[in-house]
């Protein structure tokens, strides 16, 4: 019995020890724990996929929502959870706030807040028990804000497009530049000039001498998109069949204007000439085929809002205006009906030329200097004054010192920048 026992010990020994089938079961329990991983990969990958498809949605979603409010068109709120339905969201599980409910923007008007959450899905990660991430999204859009500029160079390839020479000191009080040229020099600061705005954009560039300065609140952007001409859609009133109110070139002092609401017509030119006073009633005036020129110490004054064009009714010699020094002109623009915010109107039909106000004049002009195929060109020391004044033109060129500001609040006058929504948050 004993034998028995010793001779089995070698066998029990040898089976202790034998290693012959352990790594299956061992790259078996291996296998679990890499799929573990890779599944838990694969639904971390997923989520993430997921979480950016949610983001795209709500930020498309408070655009639209902002798009909506902004024109005051539909529900807002409708709008923003249709886009979220688009991307494959529930609408359950979409939220609107009108205004926000949190962030920087709550409780501000003009602002849609859109939340988007639900679960997300576990495929290879369930079998580890691992909990269902949270898919969670949120923006903000605003609705679109009303442009800021007062000097606005509409012409869309020339260089030098808004121009400052000399020792010129602009000032553009709480309003901003903007160039329209794609020209890498769109923008040209030369000699000592300086220029201090809200802010300055141009869709090219712009050049300075090492001498210029540019000052401003929120920066010089470029690259920019074109700025839409704000009154590319208001036509001049019909005149041609009328007679001519006044069509002796010279203006002497006086008190012009209609009372049945036609156009006031002066055919070939309007001149005042020194110590001459030339009041206007409110209404429209045509200077048909000639320039507008205030010599120096003429008064040219308005007891009302007016909008002076220059136009032709041939087609042939457009007028240009012709401000000069030591003159003073005061005239405040409608703010409403079709010429509303237009002070001066130059035919967008006219040749290139050049329209001036010139040094030692004083200006008082309330609403928009509108000449989209002109050179306006400001020389010499002559300031603007008021709380509303834009200029319009294809090109400006600035030689000596003024100051614009553009508080229009129910001036009549169209904003130059447009309304753009925004996302902002």
């Amino acid at each position: 019995m004993m034998t028995a026992v010793a001779g089995s010990l070698p066998f029990l020994t040898r089976l202790a020890n034998d290693r012959h089938g352990a790594a299956a079961p061992m790259a078996a329990l291996g296998m679990v724990v890499v799929l573990g991983f890779v599944g838990m990969g694969v639904d971390i990958g997923h989520n993430y996929v997921q979480r950016r498809t949610a983001q795209h949605a709500a930020d498309s979603a408070a655009f639209s929502g902002a798009v909506a409010l902004d024109r005051g068109v539909g529900d807002p709120a409708a709008e923003a959870r249709a886009v979220a339905v688009q991307y494959g969201f529930d609408p359950a599980n979409v939220a609107v706030n009108l205004p926000p409910l949190t962030g920087p923007n709550a409780s501000r008007a003009g602002h849609v807040e859109v939340l988007i959450e639900r679960a997300g899905h576990r495929f290879f990660s369930a079998l580890l028990d691992v909990a269902a991430p949270k898919i969670r999204a949120r923006a903000v859009g605003r609705i679109g804000q009303p442009g800021d500029a007062c000097v606005v160079a509409l012409n869309g390839s020339a260089r030098a497009t808004a121009s400052f020479a000399g020792a010129t000191d602009i000032v553009l009080n709480g309003c901003s530049l903007f160039a329209n040229s794609s020209s890498s020099s769109a923008l040209e600061l030369n000699g000592n000039s300086r220029l201090t705005a809200k802010s300055v954009g141009v869709v090219g560039g712009y050049a300075q001498s090492s001498n210029s300065n540019i000052s401003t609140q929120q920066g010089i952007h470029t690259g920019q998109a074109p700025i839409e001409d704000p009154y590319k859609d208001v036509e001049i009133p019909e005149y041609k069949n009328r007679p001519c109110d006044f069509s002796s070139k010279q203006v002497p002092t006086g008190l012009y204007g209609r009372s049945d609401g036609q156009p006031f017509v002066f055919c070939g030119g309007m001149q005042i000439n020194s110590r001459d006073t030339v009041t206007l009633r409110p209404g429209t005036y045509v200077i048909d085929g000639g320039d507008l020129l205030v010599n120096g110490g003429a008064t040219l004054t308005s007891n009302g809002p007016v909008t002076i064009i220059l136009t032709s009714r041939t087609g042939l010699d457009h007028g240009s205006i012709d401000i000069r020094g030591g003159a003073e002109v005061k005239l405040t623009a409608p703010t409403s009906g079709d010429l509303s915010g237009l002070v001066f109107f130059q035919d967008r039909n006219a040749p290139h030329g050049e329209s001036k106000l010139n040094g030692g004049s004083t200006q008082s002009l309330e609403g928009t200097i509108y000449a989209p195929s002109r050179k306006l060109v400001f020389t010499g020391g002559s300031e603007t004054t008021g709380g509303c004044t834009q200029i319009l033109a294809s090109e400006v060129e600035f030689s000596g010192n003024a100051r614009l500001e553009l508080d229009c609040t129910s001036k009549g006058v169209r904003m130059a920048g447009g309304r753009r929504t925004a996302l902002v948050e």
